[in-house]
């Protein structure tokens, strides 16, 4: 056995974990125990457990918005509002079970395990600050001085106890590329952005040259009348991108890869037909035709009711769905190259606020 297969193996302090949440379960609501206060110091990265993540983010929603901190209400609220990981926590039913059985410590000892938790906490930030180090000094060219620099970075923007913004409070010189290198260092320039789609354009010269069209990694739409062909193009952008033909004949592929092309008002037969059509409108070889076969994942959902990610749950509040929580941890399960995510149409996944309210848009675009 390898010995170093340790480093992988959980470091998380159970019972701690589960008094510090039983205690702030149980004295939230009493500022006379100054346990409010403790919780709004915590943040998600002190805990190991899904679960207990999950909870805390809920107590600091309740607390957030005004509202008491009822541990019987948390598993529906949390099942509201990000559907996807109370599945990944086993459930309801799993999270409520997990709150009745949790027994706090008193308010007094409350800091005692708190000092528990966040120890190993940082255990576990200086763990996989070490293994990242590892990683980056293993790669050919990677200079020892930098990683250790981008190592001690890490670790001091990690310890536990600094909230949410721990990862992006920095001044301008801590921030730094791969390298550590400073954003304003002069010799050293930004790295450029991805872009998925770039167009070429020729100069006086008639020499090419790509102008970035769409980068790689954001959201866009393409819009135009009903019925003038957006999904056919659609389609055949899939196929562009799994095997890096150009789109429209015109529009690079710069970073080929995986496509989820997700037709909301086709069904399977539909979908075999519109793809078909585009990869003989495109030409592809037999060999690109395999390619995109491994690549293009397809849901044809027509007749599919429950398609929206993203529904309005109160006046300017929209959460996700459950079939948003699915989709997502699908993809996730499937791993990274992921190069594009097709939805079509917009407004069948959107749901039926999104043009007239710009809370719901921008929380579908979120999503």
């Amino acid at each position: 056995m390898d010995p170093l297969t340790h480093l992988l193996d959980p470091i998380v302090d159970e019972e701690a974990e589960g008094r510090v949440l039983g205690c702030l379960l149980e004295n939230a609501n009493l500022d006379d125990t100054g346990v409010p206060g403790h919780l709004r110091e915590l943040s998600e990265g002190d805990f190991h457990r899904p679960a207990h993540k999950l909870i805390l983010r809920g107590m600091l929603a309740a607390d957030a918005d005004g509202r008491p901190v009822l541990g019987g209400a948390l598993p529906v609220e949390l099942e509201h509002r990000h559907p996807g990981r109370v599945d990944k926590a086993g459930g309801v039913g799993a999270l409520a079970e997990l709150i009745d059985r949790m027994t706090g410590c008193a308010p007094a000892e409350l800091p005692r395990y708190l000092d528990r938790l966040r120890d190993v906490a940082h255990q576990r930030y200086a763990r996989d600050a070490a293994l990242d180090a590892a990683e980056r000094l293993s790669q050919d060219g990677a200079d020892p001085g930098a990683v250790l620099a981008r190592l001690r970075a890490t670790m001091e923007r990690t310890a536990p106890g600094r909230g949410p913004f721990a990862d992006t409070w920095r001044t301008v010189g801590e921030w730094g590329d791969a390298d550590g290198s400073a954003w304003l260092a002069a010799d050293t320039e930004p790295p450029p952005p991805r872009w998925l789609l770039k167009r070429p354009e020729y100069g006086d010269d008639d020499r090419p040259r790509h102008v970035p069209l769409f980068p790689r990694g954001k959201v866009g739409m393409l819009t135009a009348a009903g019925g003038v062909g957006k999904t056919t193009a659609l389609c055949e952008l899939a196929l562009c991108v799994a095997t890096g033909r150009p789109w429209l004949g015109c529009l690079e592929v710069s970073s080929p890869g995986r496509v989820l092309l997700a037709l909301g008002e086709e069904d399977a037969e539909e979908a075999h037909r519109r793809l078909w059509k585009a990869a003989r409108i495109l030409e592809l070889t037999d060999e690109q035709r395999e390619l995109a076969a491994g690549r293009v994942v397809v849901l044809p959902l027509a007749g599919h009711p429950e398609m929206a990610l993203t529904r309005e749950e109160g006046p300017g509040t929209s959460v996700e769905t459950p079939a948003a929580g699915a989709l997502l941890a699908r993809l996730d399960d499937d791993g990274d190259g992921w190069a594009l995510v097709v939805l079509d149409p917009a407004s069948r996944f959107a749901g039926p606020d999104m043009e007239k309210n710009n809370a719901a848009a921008t929380r579908f675009v979120q999503v």
